[in-house]
């Protein structure tokens, strides 16, 4: 083969793969527009459309657990959850918190923190930010977070490439219902048959990395002189009364208020009210949305 020859074909390939990917992508943002798959629906709204005066962040613990009519209807504004299921640590939250400040600012941020706040992870702990990738080039703090994941070459090369994340489920979603339980971005989960058991606390490291992005999330919030409120909710992890220091310390250097339901133990002799160990019950969520209402006011 010629040299000429060669760099014809290879000029051919290049045009169709930026052809197909950009058609690909196309047809992915339009799915990604229309399907009723409830995270890429969350990420959707996140990125465009919350304008409640509290907006909750956080990872499962948080789209589960907290109800926003009855924190709207205790504190007379309206709420909506932004909590992500599987988002598994701070990074998320504080991309989720600047997309929404593009447009909106609210008057409160109630954060559900944990240990995925403090907590040494691996090389995955960025992953959880990739459903994020259909945004890519958008928002600034996305693509900061991106480049120190290492993903921003792959996501400036291909625009197809962004929708990667469980694209299997945003197709899906064009022939399913939207989850008609959900409220204001809260799912509720099920009762099992049988109550689960309690676990024991996992061994940690602190990461310092995500401590310092703890920081940044809460001088973004004074940044923009929201309300920040921390909590953590109720599991049945059986946890020493200092598993949580990294967060109190934190939280004490800033003056923000801590809500800590875990180490305190509520509902840890009502197993019932769990679906697993780490998450509540819909029934659940609604008594223990109730009692941090009641906090929150008093």
């Amino acid at each position: 083969m010629s040299y000429r020859k060669f760099l014809r074909n290879l000029l051919i390939l290049l045009v169709a793969w930026f052809a197909i990917d950009r058609v690909g992508a196309d047809l992915m943002s339009a799915a990604h527009e229309r399907t009723t798959y409830s995270k890429a629906r969350k990420i959707r709204e996140i990125t465009s459309c919350v304008d409640a005066d509290v907006v909750l962040l956080g990872t499962s613990r948080c789209q589960y657990h907290y109800v926003p009519s009855i924190l709207s209807d205790s504190l007379h504004m309206t709420v909506y959850n932004a909590g992500i299921d599987a988002s598994n640590n701070i990074y998320s939250q504080y991309a989720a918190l600047s997309c929404i400040l593009r447009y909106h600012t609210p008057k409160m941020v109630c954060l559900d923190t944990g240990e995925s706040e403090f907590g040494a992870g691996d090389a995955h702990d960025y992953d959880p930010l990739n459903v994020f990738a259909p945004y890519y080039g958008l928002f600034s703090t996305l693509d900061s977070l991106f480049r120190r994941a290492g993903q921003a070459p792959l996501y400036s090369l291909s625009h197809l490439y962004r929708y990667h994340t469980k694209a299997e489920l945003t197709l899906g979603g064009l022939v399913l219902r939207a989850d008609t339980l959900e409220e204001h971005g809260f799912y509720p989960l099920f009762t099992p048959a049988t109550p689960p058991e309690p676990v024991a606390a996992p061994v940690l490291a602190v990461d310092s990395l995500k401590l310092d992005c703890f920081r940044r999330f809460i001088a973004l919030c004074r940044e923009h002189d929201i309300m920040l409120i921390l909590a953590i909710s109720p599991s049945l992890t059986q946890l020493p009364p200092d598993f949580y220091a990294p967060i109190r310390e934190v939280a004490a250097a800033y003056d923000v208020p801590l809500f800590d339901y875990d180490t305190s133990g509520l509902f840890a002799d009502q197993p019932e009210l769990f679906c697993d160990a780490t998450h509540l019950t819909g029934d659940g969520a609604r008594r223990f949305t109730s009692h941090f209402a009641h906090d929150l006011i008093h």
